[in-house]
């Protein structure tokens, strides 16, 4: 810093959760989860060096069958999702990074990055009622993506993964089982938990579901969405596949819930801090980045 500077107040922003243009979610309004916006003044001591990094957001699946999708880097990278492979496959977004202030290499202020959103495959393509899980906010679990019929007692879940809350990463929110993958089977598995390490935590990366056909049609499967990085990284989120292919009324589908938000910091040289959820989850096809802004006053 040059001499005679002390002070710099500060704007930073974590980059959004990913959504793609080809999210079969079956519900409007949902997206990433939005970076969280930290602003204050940070002290500093002159000669010192800033590091300023501005996180890339997330992103997600542009068609059927594309395979992985990379999350946002940063200070604690966003959670990829995994690389669905058998049969029509689809991703959930994936997972916006960490944006930061270093002093000296040292984390002063960490912007958490949002989860990905969830996403769904069925068949047939109607007769249900899906609501898309949206990817958590910095620090947020990711809200459940759940999807209903009639021959269903009730709506079935794919939890979104947990959010990270300062150095502690996120954990997935539910368990593994299964009811058997023939006829009326349902699997579930639990997403992957963030990463928390000095260098920027990393957001989960997606896991995949089971793969179920019905009659002579091939198998449907989806990752779920990656977490958010920063401080500490969010969870990806859960998925869950079933076949019901009793011969009045054959139907599957594959469920992947919502990444969960990394987590934001302040250094004790930050005064007068404030968190907010930013407004960058993303709605479409494009990655939604954060930003680093500081000001200072050099005295004459």
């Amino acid at each position: 810093m040059p001499d005679g500077v002390t002070l710099i107040t500060f704007t930073v922003l974590g980059g959004g959760g990913g959504a793609g243009s080809y999210q079969s979610v079956g519900s409007t309004g949902t997206g990433g989860g939005s970076g969280d916006l930290v602003t204050g003044v940070l002290a500093v001591t002159p000669g010192s060096t800033l590091t300023l990094i501005a996180a890339n957001g997330g992103i997600g699946a542009a068609s059927l069958n594309q395979g992985i999708v990379t999350g946002g880097g940063g200070f604690g990278n966003g959670g990829h999702t995994a690389n669905p492979s058998d049969g029509t496959t689809l991703t959930g977004g994936s997972g916006g990074g960490g944006s930061a202030i270093l002093v000296d290499d040292a984390p002063a202020v960490v912007a958490g990055g949002g989860g990905g959103l969830g996403c769904v495959l069925a068949r047939p393509s109607t007769g249900w009622t899906i609501a898309g899980g949206g990817g958590g906010a910095a620090g947020a679990d990711g809200q459940d993506a759940t999807i209903n019929r009639s021959q269903l007692a009730g709506p079935e879940a794919a939890h979104g993964g947990g959010g990270a809350s300062g150095a502690t990463a996120g954990l997935p929110r539910s368990t593994n089982a299964s009811n058997g993958t023939t006829d009326n089977g349902w699997r579930r598995t639990i997403g992957t938990a963030g990463i928390a390490r000095a260098g920027g935590g990393h957001g989960g990366a997606g896991v995949l579901s089971a793969a179920y056909s019905i009659s002579s049609e091939e198998n449907l499967q989806v990752s779920s969405a990656g977490g958010g990085g920063g401080y500490a990284g969010g969870a990806s989120g859960t998925v869950r596949a079933r076949v019901y292919d009793l011969t009045t009324t054959p139907y599957q589908y594959a469920l992947a819930g919502p990444g969960g938000g990394g987590s934001s910091y302040a250094s004790d040289q930050v005064m007068g801090a404030e968190f907010t959820t930013g407004t960058n989850g993303a709605r479409d096809g494009a990655r939604h980045p954060g930003f680093v802004e500081i000001s200072y006053d050099i005295p004459c």
